[in-house]
């Protein structure tokens, strides 16, 4: 049950010296069709060299908390504003990423009718020049094909 006040989901953005991309990601976050009382965003800076303070106060109308730790990688970041999160689900993206509008209202339906489980999306390479993002497109589009074949029952 969610308690009043409180958001559904919770999305947690680290960063790391990309204010430009964590500006277009936050954006993104604004124009989802999930309404903004049902979600918090929480940015977690992981040490950049310059805050990316002026990315997040330009976002208006975004339940948004910033944090700033010691750099210690992207992984301890979604830690620490998973521990922050206060919706019933969390949801992580990455500050370069844009989630489409109705990201966040899919991931609700699915986890709302299936609370006990672990939901993801598609993920599209938005640096195909790039060697390592191809390989790693490669790899997450054959897991998920091996693990999807009935998207009713998705493992």
């Amino acid at each position: 049950m969610r308690m009043p006040g409180e958001p559904l989901i919770s999305v947690v953005v680290p960063t790391y010296g990309r204010p430009e991309q964590l500006g277009t990601c936050l954006k993104a976050l604004r124009e989802q069709d999930l309404p903004l009382d049902q979600f918090e965003v929480i940015v977690v800076d992981d040490g950049s060299p310059e805050s990316p303070t002026g990315e997040t106060k330009r976002i208006e109308g975004l339940d948004l908390t910033a944090i700033r730790q010691t750099h210690a990688g992207p992984a301890v970041a979604r830690n620490a504003g998973a521990q922050r999160a206060r919706g019933r689900f969390v949801a992580f993206t990455d500050d370069d990423c844009v989630p489409e509008p109705d990201w966040l209202s899919s991931l609700a339906r699915r986890l709302t009718a299936a609370p006990d489980r672990l939901v993801g999306g598609r993920v599209v390479n938005g640096a195909p020049e790039s060697l390592c993002a191809t390989a790693s497109q490669i790899v997450l589009d054959q897991a998920y094909a091996y693990h999807n074949t009935d998207p009713d029952d998705a493992r």
